[in-house]
């Protein structure tokens, strides 16, 4: 049906402060994870092919704004 789907891999959950900045969330992220990573976030009701992308401090404070929003959580990958 050409849609992205998650298939296995490993799940994780981590705590970080909810004022971090890229540059140290990034740091802990390349400390658990390993250097070659990409963070990208799902919003509810949207499907794998509009994954949202977190490179900077802005998208970094937009993806904890809608965690904030969001009364279940988020889903990461």
């Amino acid at each position: 049906d050409m849609k992205l789907r998650y298939v296995g891999g490993e799940t994780r959950m981590i705590s970080v402060l909810h004022n971090i900045n890229y540059n140290a969330f990034e740091k802990k992220m390349v400390e658990i994870y390993g250097s070659d990573i990409a963070f990208r976030y799902q919003l509810p009701e949207e499907d794998l092919d509009a994954l949202v992308s977190v490179s900077c401090d802005e998208d970094l404070e937009n993806m904890m704004v809608e965690c904030d929003r969001l009364s279940f959580g988020c889903l990461f990958f």
